[in-house]
């Protein structure tokens, strides 16, 4: 069986060497672990949107400005903490849906049994009427006279 490959995420161009070099070094490979790809693939996707972001707030400068590059990574920051947060959110608002057809499927299933029980001790000897069965402390023993 062949494991499936992951190819390299898209690697931004950052104006930093440093977060270039580090990207290319941990994120332009290939990789066979779905998770790993993921967390290299969301890093690329944070820097992709830094990276533009500072563009297009460094227009007019010819050089690059580490104020910006600051600003742009602050703004990306508080947007994905807002993302988090909205998703934290969506989903513990679609929880109490989930609980409500845990709760009542699980009342379901708990009337449903009470009602099996009640019927099984209704109809339990119906067929059996004339014909009792042995107690367990006389069966097999008989008087000595």
């Amino acid at each position: 069986m062949a494991t499936k490959t992951y190819a390299a995420p898209v690697i931004p161009h950052t104006p930093s060497a440093t977060i270039n070099s580090m990207l290319k070094q941990r994120c332009d490979k290939t990789f066979i672990n779905p998770a790993k790809y993921v967390i290299a693939f969301y890093i690329c996707m944070v820097f992709t949107a830094i990276t533009k972001l500072y563009e297009i707030i460094n227009q007019k400068k010819p050089a690059p400005s580490h104020t910006f590059w600051m600003v742009a990574c602050g703004v990306v920051g508080v947007a994905l903490v807002i993302k988090s947060y909205l998703a934290y959110q969506l989903i513990m608002a679609s929880a109490i849906f989930v609980r409500a057809a845990l709760y009542w499927g699980f009342l379901a299933l708990a009337l449903v049994g009470s009602g099996l029980t009640v019927a099984g001790a209704v109809f339990f000897d119906k067929d059996g009427a004339g014909s009792p069965v042995p107690s367990p402390r006389t069966s097999g023993f008989e008087k000595d006279d």
